[in-house]
């Protein structure tokens, strides 16, 4: 559509307003809890933070249509909100919360994917010695509440390749030398050195898992989860599952996602991915806001020094990109990431694995309990249940009491017997093979290809990590598959045997109501025998009807109490983790096995508690506390090579404004808005950018230039938002004379763009600005933040001939 030239400025508003400029609107149930709006300029998502009674939400709209997407909610915990932020591809959501967690969120659907808890460092850190979940200790977790800081700001950052490299082109081509510099397709040759150059990171980008099939969704059968953390469900879908082992990328193009968790308490920490954790640091104050750029290094965080103070500093973190981009930290934080993601993943199956086998044997522990306890009181000299149920399979002659037992409890044997025995059976064996064991050679990949890095760098500081780590890792993961595939063979074997048993008791439960040796009891058993298996009933009531051989593989060890917890220094004190070996575990298992399953009679040299190395909770979480120390060992030399031995340095800022309204991050300087309280129709923009000099030492940093300019606008200004990709252009929310205008600011011209009347019922008072090029648009957000209104932008700021405002690339 053509605009009109020589239009006066109320001239050109009543134009816009007709081609009607206002693209949607939308009127909330609950207020909108400033400053937490948050747009993602992929997707034209508006995520903003209201409140339900006393509890806290995130809303995601589409913007356009004002259709709810999806909300976000937590109901565990008394907690606030504290920061909202989304990734700048759209992917994920982040919200942070005031007891010290912070939530990422798949940015299409709402899923969890992941909600961390901040590190306390005054506390010691608690290794589990059991799957189940620690007692809850209320002195303990209320004086744990008042040391955790609070998610002050969350900053996302995909950083683009800074340094590429190719080939060199001259400024004016013809086509002979383009011809010159590809190939028959047109496809740009590389030369030799370009090739040898991207030979490491094409290598490093080869991922051997991708020819795998997925790892499945863990049904988790009703086992607790916690809410937080290890362990915590992310795999109870197939679409969830698929998400946590998805990875970003082939890592061919040196991008760099990291992750800002700004904490109250003045720490910052520093994520790859989101969820490998690199370094921590501390900055000057308490943080109030974060900015980056794809195209640079540094992350701007700005801080107040005092709570309730006005002076700012301003910190810039710079990350290494050149190396966070290189071929070997691609390597180390992708198989990072890939064994904290598939801890987790082995930790649920394993808790499932137990709670199958827990919660499934004790229904008819319970029906076979009342037969011992009937024939320990009225026939002690009897024998027990196992000797009469075997007498009767061998002879078909009843104990009375057998008879009277069969009587009582012939309804309940399908449903509190077979069920619950064929349920147990068939779960943990599909976690065997469907979960576990999948899950355990992937996790032998990603540790092997880390103790491969860590032996090639040994006595460098390239990857200075012991190899002798991560063969620890595995030795816990080869001896965790041993005994996964021998539960195999012994589900196998006993369900087999449980099939034929449960066949016979349905039999003698027809004898019995047919009355033992009767015509009917008789025509009854000449029917039904000649299809019983009778060694098999007789191995089962013989081996395993009182008590399975699964047992001691999945039942705590008789020392460990439900849900215990320790500290580092008595975990590692403990027999099982320093003596856990692949060799020893296949000697214990020789020796069960030699014993005829008599655990009692396993005795090795040097060992405490041979059983233990063949328990799965006892492995699991003997490979938890290897884990977390590699990966510990991991962050230090991280964190070595990404911070100097002192934290960055901050800058204070020289400048009169008491409220923060914006800040941007350009590929040059870090530029802020706000205003003063005392003169509320002026602005001040200040722009902090690195001097020419250099360094003066490493921990002083550059020398810093700050420029402020000062903008007075004919009434007072509500609010002001940078324009997405356009640094130099801010967009103003005034009050003039009862209405309000929507004002484009650039350099020192104003120019309005759109006015609300004042005998309208929205009251302007927020805005925001999102989008991409060509599909710029304007949040205006009023009454208290139950209305809004959406403004097309690329319109508005449109010049004479339909050119808009040129983006920064």
């Amino acid at each position: 559509m053509h605009h009109p030239d020589d239009l006066s400025d109320e001239d050109e508003l009543l134009y816009k307003d007709k081609v009607k400029v206002e693209l949607g609107s939308k009127r909330l149930q609950t207020p909108i809890k400033f400053p937490f709006t948050a747009f993602s300029h992929q997707h034209d998502l508006l995520a903003i933070v209201t409140k339900v009674g006393d509890e806290p939400q995130v809303q995601v709209f589409r913007i356009i249509s004002a259709q709810l997407a999806y909300t976000i909610k937590r109901t565990d915990d008394d907690h606030h909100i504290t920061s909202l932020a989304w990734k700048p591809d759209g992917t994920c959501l982040g919200i942070g919360w005031s007891d010290g967690k912070y939530g990422i969120y798949d940015g299409e659907s709402g899923r969890q994917m992941s909600v961390v808890e901040l590190d306390v460092e005054e506390l010691e850190e608690e290794y589990a010695l059991d799957l189940r979940l620690p007692k809850y200790n209320r002195q303990k977790e209320e004086a744990k509440a008042d040391m955790l800081s609070t998610v002050a700001a969350l900053g996302f950052m995909g950083h683009e390749n800074v340094r590429k490299k190719g080939v060199e082109v001259k400024d004016n081509l013809t086509t002979d030398d383009w011809y010159e510099m590809s190939d028959g397709d047109g496809v740009m040759k590389q030369s030799k050195e370009d090739v040898v150059t991207a030979l490491p990171r094409a290598i490093a980008s080869l991922d051997v898992t991708k020819v795998l099939p997925r790892l499945s969704a863990i049904p988790a059968h009703g086992v607790a989860q916690p809410s937080s953390g290890p362990g915590a469900n992310k795999f109870s879908s197939q679409v969830a599952t698929d998400a946590q082992f998805e990875t970003h990328g082939d890592g061919s193009a040196k991008a760099v996602d990291a992750l800002l968790v700004c904490q109250k308490d003045r720490k910052v920490q520093v994520l790859l991915d989101e969820t490998v954790k690199i370094g921590t640091c501390k900055i000057a104050g308490e943080p109030i806001m974060h900015a980056a750029h794809p195209q640079s290094s540094s992350h701007a965080i700005l801080s107040r020094d005092e709570p309730s103070g006005s002076a700012l500093s301003l910190t810039s973190l710079d990350l290494p990109l050149e190396k966070l981009g290189g071929p070997l930290l691609h390597i180390i934080a992708t198989n990072t990431k890939r064994i904290q993601t598939l801890m987790d993943y082995v930790l649920q199956a394993a808790r499932c694995i137990q709670h199958d086998y827990t919660s499934n044997v004790v229904p008819p522990r319970k029906i076979l309990g009342m037969l011992q306890d009937d024939l320990a009181k009225q026939h002690p000299v009897d024998g027990d249940a196992v000797t009469n149920l075997y007498h009767l399979a061998m002879t078909g002659s009843f104990h009375p009491q057998v008879l009277i037992w069969i009587d009582d409890y012939k309804d309940a044997f399908h449903r509190r017997w077979e069920q619950p025995i064929n349920t147990m059976y068939s779960n943990i064996q599909n976690h065997i093979f469907v979960n576990l064991l999948p899950a355990l050679d992937r996790f032998s990949i990603a540790v092997t290809t880390l103790r491969g890095q860590a032996t090639y760098h040994e006595g460098s500081s390239s990857f200075d990590c012991s190899p002798q780590i991560f063969t620890n890792i595995l030795e816990h993961i080869d001896s965790l598959r041993l005994v996964a595939q021998k539960m195999q063979l012994i589900i196998m074997s006993e369900h087999r045997e449980f099939k034929a048993f449960i066949e016979w008791l349905k039999m003698q439960v027809e004898i019995a109501a047919a009355e033992p040796f009767s015509q009917n009891a008789l025509e009854v058993e000449e029917r039904e025998s000649p299809g019983m298996d009778y060694p098999l009933v007789l191995a089962y009531i013989k081996n395993n009807m009182e008590q399975s051989k699964l047992a001691p593989h999945i039942e705590n060890r008789p020392d460990v109490e439900a849900g215990a917890i320790c500290s580092e220094a008595q975990f590692f004190a403990k027999p099982l983790v320093p003596t856990a070996s692949y060799e020893l575990a296949k000697e214990a298992l020789k020796q069960l096995d030699a014993k005829g399953g008599d655990t009692l009679l396993v005795k090795m040299k040097d060992v405490g508690d041979p059983m233990a190395l063949l328990n799965v909770p006892a492995l699991t979480c003997a490979l938890m506390g290897r884990v977390r120390i590699a990966l510990k060992r991991i962050t230090e030399w991280q964190n070595r090579m990404l911070f100097p031995p002192f934290d960055p340095p901050s800058i204070a800022l020289q400048w009169q404004a008491t409220e923060v309204l914006d800040m941007i991050q350009t590929k040059g300087p870090t530029i802020v808005v706000g205003t003063d309280k005392t003169a509320t129709n002026i602005i001040e923009v200040l722009s902090i950018s690195a001097g020419s000099r250099s360094r003066q030492s490493i921990s002083s940093g550059p020398i810093w230039n700050q420029t402020v300019k000062q903008h007075e606008f004919s009434g007072e200004v509500l609010d002001v938002k940078f324009v997405t990709g356009m640094p130099d252009v801010c967009l103003c929310l005034v009050q003039v004379e009862g209405q309000t205008q929507v004002i484009r600011l650039r350099g020192t011209v104003q120019k309005v763009l759109h006015a609300f009347p004042a005998d309208t019922s929205f009251r302007p008072q927020k805005l925001v600005v999102g989008g991409r090029k060509d599909k710029l648009l304007c949040v205006v957000f009023g009454n208290k933040g139950r209305d809004w209104r959406v403004l097309d932008l690329s319109l508005l700021l449109q010049e004479v001939g339909g050119r808009e405002d040129g983006l920064e690339t």
